[in-house]
């Protein structure tokens, strides 16, 4: 799928049906609003994040069940701009998220090197091993892919690097390692201004 063709698009929030942050929903507002502009049509799905991996499961199979042509992934925790959604639909990846601060206020990010190890800053648009998934888009053909493949894509896992180190990995680092055997790419994006709330404030990152 080319660039501005996605019509439909999930929005999966994996830990949002609690109580979530009154900005936090007015932000997902602002997105859908944004989208529409676009000509997007928006379902949000919320599923309790008390296990993530299968939350992040059921998020796309019911994409699938809509026949959505992307689903965008977003933790409670977890705030961008209004207009980045589509920022990240314009840049036609496989698989994109923007840099997202440690939680603890630490510098680092989302964003996995080669080695499996989390980077510390993003200076261009590119292309990374893994990213985590609390800010990430997916296209339809990766998610349709996996499930294909996989009963549960999203699974936490044990992982063996290039250099023969075995490390536990989380159930969205485990989806790009998977995807990338079929392909599929996994970019993180500059531009974009991320936040993510530790305790008891944001952490941000300017992208």
């Amino acid at each position: 799928m080319g660039k501005g063709k996605i019509k439909t698009l999930v929005i999966g929030l994996p830990n949002a049906t609690g109580t979530v942050p009154s900005d936090w929903a007015v932000m997902l507002a602002a997105i859908c609003t944004h989208l529409a502009t676009k000509g997007i049509t928006c379902k949000m799905i919320g599923v309790d994040r008390s296990f993530v991996d299968a939350a992040r499961n059921e998020v796309i199979k019911i994409a699938k069940q809509f026949d959505a042509d992307a689903v965008f992934f977003l933790d409670a925790d977890t705030y961008i701009q209004p207009d980045g959604v589509w920022k990240l639909i314009e840049m036609d990846k496989d698989i994109i998220s923007p840099p997202v601060a440690d939680r603890k206020g630490g510098v680092l990010l989302n964003v996995l090197d080669d080695y499996l190890v989390k980077r510390t800053a993003i200076e261009k648009t590119e292309k990374v091993k893994a990213i985590g998934s609390a800010c990430t888009l997916i296209k339809r053909k990766v998610y349709e892919k996996l499930l294909e493949e996989y009963a549960t894509p999203y699974e936490f896992q044990i992982a063996t690097t290039d250099q023969g180190k075995k490390i536990p990995i989380s159930e969205d680092i485990g989806f790009c390692l998977r995807a990338e055997k079929f392909g599929f790419e996994t970019w993180v994006c500059k531009n974009i201004k991320t936040q993510h709330l530790g305790n008891p404030i944001k952490y941000t990152y300017d992208g």
